[in-house]
């Protein structure tokens, strides 16, 4: 067996087990949450949460049925604020079903207090931006602090500063859409 070959087993065998993932995370009975439990603990785990991240509904059914999806990460504190920094449309994907399924988005890496919010804000680039708005409609406290004081702010350079009051004010004057942020549905878990 030559290596292409066993390149080729390999993807078949990920995606059969990426394949019963999200099938045990759209069926809702007994068996198919402790296979999804098994998969989200198996040696495949990390693949298997960014497959369920990958498609919205899944996500949603996954945080609902209370799987710990951040488990292959490490800790729970950390998921968002890990899945940020993956820039590629697919990982932007990910963070937004993510926060539209109800996670919260200031959660903090435990020692530093640092939200996601705080990290994207670090650099203004266009996929930072789309990221600290979506941070921001799900209900991320621009006004949090870390360890040494600083709020998202703080840490941002002047345009992506501007860019957060800018969209702070068209939130506050949005009246389209006036569920408030006290109303969205909290982390399951």
């Amino acid at each position: 067996m030559d290596d292409d070959e066993i390149e080729r087993m390999r993807t078949k065998n990920m995606s059969k087990v990426t394949a019963r993932a999200l099938d045990a995370c759209l069926k809702e009975s007994e068996a198919s949450k402790v296979e999804l439990e098994i998969l989200l603990n198996g040696p495949h785990g990390k693949m298997v949460v960014l497959t369920i991240l990958d498609l919205a509904a899944a996500t949603q059914a996954a945080l609902r049925r209370g799987a710990e999806l951040w488990k292959p990460f490490g800790a729970k504190e950390n998921f968002l604020y890990d899945l940020i920094t993956d820039h590629s449309d697919l990982g932007v994907r990910r963070v937004k079903n993510l926060l539209d399924a109800g996670w919260d988005p200031n959660l903090s890496v435990e020692g530093t207090q640092r939200t996601p919010l705080m990290q994207v804000t670090n650099a203004w680039n266009p996929i930072n931006r789309d990221l600290a708005a979506m941070l921001l409609a799900a209900g991320a406290n621009p006004e949090a602090r870390s360890v040494g004081g600083q709020s998202a702010l703080d840490f941002a350079p002047v345009s992506m500063r501007n860019f957060i009051q800018s969209f702070l004010r068209d939130m506050e004057q949005d009246t389209t859409n006036r569920a408030s942020r006290k109303s969205r549905p909290t982390d399951p878990t």
